[in-house]
């Protein structure tokens, strides 16, 4: 593993190093496998003292604008500390990002936390639905006069509302991107059946949401939550939407003797600041685990718990 990420490392460097000379004038000492690590996205360095985290993003004409993006998540950094801003927020070009070759680049202070946090454990579980709760409360109602159209999005990218008015051109994505036919089918009948639901039940309130409330996003210490990082598909959208996601993802975590006792608990901690109807939190799981069956790229996740979530919450629950 260590082999791999020195490997990474050598390959991009030269670019993230060049990003943080032009546009921030920082100039940390070449790779070692003490001072210098590669995930992914993000560049993880030392300067002067302190501990930072490069990150890129690719730009994509038919994804939420970044713009937008970061303009949602400075909203929410100036009013919780577990959105954090970036640092220093602007660089010498006076903007809080750079433009360079085919990414979006900025940097943030790095945030201490632990690796590999337990997420089975109870008290983690209730303080990040607590937390996520929390961002919600701040989040509820934002409007941003650049929120995007879902015409100049792809469908990856759509809102919930979207995803119901326009579900033919949802489900037609899916063929053109030659997934598997049975998966269509259970996406195209779940979602006409959701649609109807949808008439007579209050789905909560519209605000920023995240999008990708995953365990990897969160970053934990001494069992609790200290920040959520990588809103770059963040849009407004419904906030019950990113609880019910979060919850899922939970639920992976977990034995499989109690998948989803972890998202039951995860679930009910949020609702004592939410007051959402059962009959909306069941018949969002079924929207989420349908959404992301169509648009993930590991479907195979989402077809393996389908038939589960149904029984777990359709219906009554």
């Amino acid at each position: 593993m260590a082999g791999t990420c020195r490997r990474r490392c050598s390959l991009v460097e030269r670019s993230w190093l060049e990003v943080l000379a032009s546009h921030y004038d920082h100039h940390p000492a070449p790779a070692s496998t003490d001072r210098l690590r590669c995930h992914s996205l993000h560049f993880i360095y030392r300067w002067r003292g302190r501990k930072y985290v490069l990150s890129k993003v690719h730009k994509d004409s038919r994804r939420v604008p970044f713009h937008y993006q970061f303009a949602l998540t400075a909203f929410l950094s100036e009013h919780t500390g577990t959105v954090r801003p970036a640092h220093p927020p602007v660089g010498r070009h006076k903007t809080p990002w750079i433009e360079h070759r085919s990414h979006y680049w900025f940097v943030r202070s790095f945030t201490d936390h632990a690796p590999s946090p337990d997420w089975r454990d109870p008290q983690l579980i209730e303080d990040w639905a607590a937390k996520l709760a929390d961002i919600h409360r701040i989040a509820q109602g934002h409007r941003h006069p650049d929120q995007p159209s879902p015409e100049s999005l792809a469908p990856y990218h759509w809102p919930l509302r979207a995803v119901l008015t326009r579900r033919d051109e949802f489900v037609a994505d899916m063929t053109a991107r030659l997934r598997v036919e049975q998966d269509v089918m259970v996406v195209r009948a779940g979602l006409d059946q959701l649609s109807k639901e949808a008439k007579r039940l209050d789905l909560g309130p519209v605000g920023i949401t995240h999008q990708d409330p995953s365990p990897g996003n969160v970053l934990v210490k001494d069992r609790g939550v200290v920040a959520v990082i990588d809103w770059d598909r963040a849009q407004e959208d419904r906030l019950l939407y990113d609880a019910v996601l979060a919850a899922l993802h939970l639920s992976r975590c977990q034995p499989a003797s109690d998948r989803f006792g972890a998202a039951d608990r995860f679930i009910k901690t949020y609702q004592r600041t939410w007051d959402v109807d059962d009959q909306a939190v069941g018949w969002m799981f079924r929207y989420a685990v349908l959404r992301n069956l169509a648009v993930s790229r590991s479907p195979e996740k989402w077809r393996a718990i389908q038939p589960e979530v149904e029984r777990h919450w359709g219906g009554d629950h």
